[in-house]
């Protein structure tokens, strides 16, 4: 066999994304994509053997730009809550950006019989998840957040919460500057409802100052 050209796989990957950005899941065409590419099929079965793994090897790319991007904007924050706060808001902005995309996706997974788009689904939900526990368990290290609340509750509450307002965002023409700013009122409002009590404030910072 002659030597197996380089990239064609990302080649591959790209073109599909742009498909499912544009049309979702059920939109992916193998034998269009690789005419789009130019890219044989036998050179695609040799890269992913087939189309549901295509899909998943798009769909676990797609998020990995997210992460990226959100990792990027907060890489040299070090205080646990400006990380917390920064990480919500780009998140919420590129929520925003991909709103019709997230929900196209979200509906074809939905509807698909196919189990490795179930699965994928909640892999990437119990990831998330554990991402977001790690923010907030930091937060409570540093008494931001009262440490007698159990992590799980907070998330719900903050992460589900914001998730939720920035739902009912969605019907309203607002610039960038606009929603970012509502976004961070309401950020602001529940973190005040699960910061820990004055005494707890001050016993820590006594505590930080005497160790």
């Amino acid at each position: 066999m002659g030597r197996i050209p380089q990239h064609l796989d990302e080649k591959l990957i790209e073109c599909g994304k742009a498909v499912l950005l544009k049309h979702g899941i059920r939109a992916i065409n193998i034998r269009s994509i690789c005419a789009e590419t130019k890219i044989n099929l036998g050179m695609f079965v040799y890269y992913f053997k087939s189309r549901s793994n295509f899909i998943k090897t798009i769909l676990e790319s797609f998020i990995k730009d997210m992460e990226v991007a959100i990792l990027n904007e907060s890489k040299d924050i070090t205080d646990p809550l400006q990380k917390l706060k920064c990480v919500m808001t780009v998140s919420l902005k590129i929520g925003r950006q991909n709103h019709a995309t997230f929900e196209k996706i979200v509906e074809d997974i939905d509807s698909s019989s196919e189990e490795m788009l179930r699965s994928l689904h909640q892999s990437i939900q119990s990831k998330y998840k554990g991402f977001w526990h790690n923010l907030i368990e930091d937060c409570k290290a540093q008494n931001y957040i009262d440490q007698n609340l159990e992590t799980e509750k907070i998330t719900s509450v903050f992460v589900g919460g914001l998730l939720f307002y920035a739902k009912s965002l969605e019907s309203l023409s607002l610039s960038d500057e606009q929603y970012e700013q509502k976004v961070n009122e309401m950020m602001d409002f529940l973190l005040e409802k699960i910061a820990p009590p004055p005494t707890a404030i001050k016993n820590f910072g006594e505590a930080v100052l005497n160790s």
